[in-house]
């Protein structure tokens, strides 16, 4: 199994965009970045986010260019738990659904309720879009 997805999710759930992002939308330098770039972190100070450098390793770990370099391609899932980022996770408690979360969202019987949505994506008209 490969880890790549697992390295740009956990990246993207942090900074709020992908790493290998460009701001436009040209797919072919987006690739280009992919192969030949590092990862980026931003600057806690300037942009206030902050990542532990386990996390960073982490997910450097999982987005190595080569894939027979990535974390977990030789242990699997053991591999990944076994990162230092993971320390205080215990396992066990996670499958079980022990851990308390820091925040739970307020659910609504009505399928239509879309209050736990920023304002700005519920505000939008759809368009439907069809790729090429």
């Amino acid at each position: 199994m490969d880890w790549w997805a697992l390295g740009i999710l956990t990246y993207e759930m942090i900074v709020g965009f992908p790493p290998f992002y460009t701001g436009q939308s040209n797919n072919n330098k987006m690739y280009e970045l992919i192969k030949t770039k590092p990862v980026y972190f931003p600057d806690a100070a300037k942009h206030g986010i902050n990542m532990s450098d386990e996390c960073k390793d982490f997910i450097t770990s999982c987005l190595k260019k080569k894939p027979e370099e990535r974390i977990g391609h030789k242990g699997g899932l053991d591999e990944i738990l076994k990162h230092p980022w993971f320390k205080d996770l215990d396992p066990k408690m996670m499958m079980a659904k022990e851990y308390t979360p820091e925040f739970k969202p307020k659910v609504s019987k009505d399928i239509f309720d879309v209050s736990q949505f920023d304002k700005m994506f519920t505000s939008e008209e759809a368009i439907h879009s069809v790729l090429p």
